[in-house]
């Protein structure tokens, strides 16, 4: 109001204004608004209670997701663009997989040396080596090979019960860089961490729910990077297609959970490598468990050179982070073994 006094001094009276129609504004814009806004929150509030209460009921119940599954645990289920997707729920794990029926159209046929190159995957040809190996087939694979790739896994979480059972989608992503139009920035690469079952014992993590379960085949979590989710193309040999007719995933390893940092107690692993080089690995999706967090160790000085995008390429150390989400606190803070 105090401009008003102002105005009126420098051009005169104003002649035909009244305040009932910024007051109407105010009226509709403002307090109708408001009023309605705090009846859409008492609401939201009411279902996060009722989301709440009934993954309470659950799982004081005991029940499972994987209830409703067929015979060898697959599923089908509609993704998030609506189109059928695949499921897949582990033995003995609460953790269901959800895997696009289809390949995006712009990763289709993709030559070899272009996911070496556009998704970082520097080891590709030699980890799909010696995973063909260990399967006993001594098929050489090549840069020309062409691969129909996935940008993403998503995983339903087993219900919490002091989380919304909106709260319990995670995904882990392996999409290159790509441009959405000629007028649009290019978006970067996502290549995310995970958590990895190894099948091993690891010493610093024995009697803690990081240890996996007691089944060796879901035994022991590692950190790893996921850089490609990839099927194996038609034309390879047909024991190699039988034995693994699921999609496979290139990652790059970090070391085993072992030292913590003293002042946030938190895990510290770094880039593993064999052999002079990082350690790269060929594994079937289903050892995937959930994306996981790290968090750079930018030391004294950050590197000038990092940024955003290339932050998880460029750096070799990092913490893993507990907080990002409350299955991730359950599992690695309050040592619950129902979440994963």
């Amino acid at each position: 109001m105090q401009h008003y006094v102002e105005l009126i001094s420098r051009f005169g009276s104003a002649d035909g204004f009244n305040t009932e129609s910024p007051e109407r504004l105010h009226i509709d814009y403002a307090k109708e608004a408001y009023l309605w806004l705090r009846r859409q929150e008492s609401i939201d509030r009411f279902d996060a209670y009722l989301d709440w209460k009934h993954g309470q009921e659950r799982f004081f119940k005991g029940e499972s997701d994987e209830e409703g599954l067929g015979e060898f645990g697959v599923t089908r289920a509609v993704g998030e663009a609506g189109c059928d997707a695949i499921t897949h729920t582990q033995p003995k794990s609460k953790t269901a997989l959800q895997l696009p029926s289809s390949h995006p159209r712009r990763l289709r046929r993709i030559p070899a040396r272009k996911i070496i190159s556009d998704q970082h995957a520097t080891y590709f040809l030699d980890a799909l080596t010696s995973f063909f190996r260990a399967h006993g087939c001594h098929y050489a694979p090549h840069s020309t090979d062409l691969f129909n790739l996935y940008s993403r896994l998503v995983f339903q979480l087993p219900a919490v019960a002091e989380v919304s059972v909106s709260k319990n989608k995670n995904i882990v992503r392996a999409s290159p860089h790509f441009t959405r139009g000629p007028r649009r920035a290019t978006e970067p690469a996502h290549l995310d961490f995970a958590l990895i079952r190894t099948g091993d014992s690891n010493p610093s993590t024995d009697g803690t729910c990081l240890e996996g379960s007691q089944y060796s085949y879901l035994k022991g979590l590692r950190v790893a990077q996921v850089r490609v989710i990839f099927t194996l193309p038609h034309h390879y040999p047909k024991a190699l297609l039988v034995q693994n007719p699921t999609p496979l995933a290139y990652i790059e390893w970090f070391t085993p959970f072992h030292a913590r940092e003293p002042a946030s107690d938190m895990y510290i692993v770094s880039r593993s490598t064999r052999m002079h080089r990082r350690f790269a690995e060929i594994i079937p999706i289903e050892r995937i468990v959930r994306s996981c967090h790290l968090i750079p160790d930018f030391g004294k000085e950050r590197d000038s050179r990092w940024t955003a995008a290339n932050v998880g390429l460029m750096c070799d150390r990092f913490f893993v982070n507990p907080y990002i989400d409350y299955h991730t606190f359950c599992l690695m803070k309050l040592g619950r073994r129902n979440c994963i």
